[in-house]
């Protein structure tokens, strides 16, 4: 059934059927049920890294791989972050996430600092919630220029929620917007909001976030315009008088 699932996976814009969760869920079962083993994900990782693309099978794997915990793969993982495979691309971050060491940390820094790479390897920084991950980010954001690169790093930084990434963020804030990949405004207000901290911008920022939301619904009650006296007949049809009945 598994392979058979993996078969009719379709990654195409109009799928008829989404077999991708049921895939994962059948991983999942693999794994508790222990019916794969590291020298299988092994194998399978391996024949797959030298493929330009990797298949349904080898996807799995990684995601297998993540729940395993095995850390051996982490430097195999970090480097398909260069590949333009967003299917792969998402579970290596979900696995490196999990691992959730600095040892990804470590492995990853290289790649927050290109730009083909850097939405996924900060969004794992983002996500990682040591301080090497922290200071990583932070030289990161100050060793580039490139306002594309900047902006998942400073991103990143926001998810963190703390005051040493203050310095990088009010100077990211001077920059003035034509057009951001990242809701910029958004990150900036929730990051000083949630820590309490002060930005000349911050009630503009604000508006902006409530225009975007649009206008309060207004709930005008409902009024009854044909009211029951207390000696009328119930309007429920029991026969009784409304003061007997459902105007109690």
């Amino acid at each position: 059934m598994y392979g058979e699932v993996l078969n009719r996976i379709d990654r195409s814009l109009s799928p008829e059927y989404d077999y991708y969760p049921i895939a994962k869920k059948l991983s999942e079962c693999i794994v508790e049920k222990g019916w794969i083993d590291e020298e299988d994900i092994d194998t399978v990782l391996a024949d797959e890294a030298n493929e330009e693309w990797f298949s349904e099978n080898g996807i799995m794997n990684v995601y297998m791989a993540g729940l395993l915990k095995l850390e051996k793969h982490i430097p195999l993982f970090a480097s398909f972050l260069t590949r333009d495979d967003d299917a792969l691309l998402e579970e290596v971050n979900a696995a490196l996430v999990r691992f959730g060491s600095d040892q990804v940390v470590k492995a990853i820094a290289p790649y927050v600092r290109k730009p083909e790479s850097v939405i996924y390897a900060a969004s794992i920084l983002g996500n990682i919630k040591t301080d090497l991950a922290l200071q990583e980010l932070k030289k990161a954001y100050r060793e580039t220029d490139e306002l594309d690169v900047q902006e998942p790093i400073i991103e990143a930084l926001s998810f963190h929620f703390s005051k040493e990434a203050l310095p990088e963020m009010n100077a990211h804030m001077e920059y003035e917007y034509d057009f951001s990949l990242v809701e910029i405004e958004h990150v900036a207000y929730s990051f000083y909001t949630i820590l309490g901290e002060k930005h000349p911008d911050l009630l503009e920022w604000k508006k902006n976030e409530m225009e975007k939301e649009g206008p309060a619904i207004q709930i005008t009650p409902v009024i009854n315009e044909n009211k029951v006296g207390r000696n009328d007949p119930c309007l429920c049809g029991s026969g009784k008088k409304y003061k007997k009945c459902c105007g109690k």
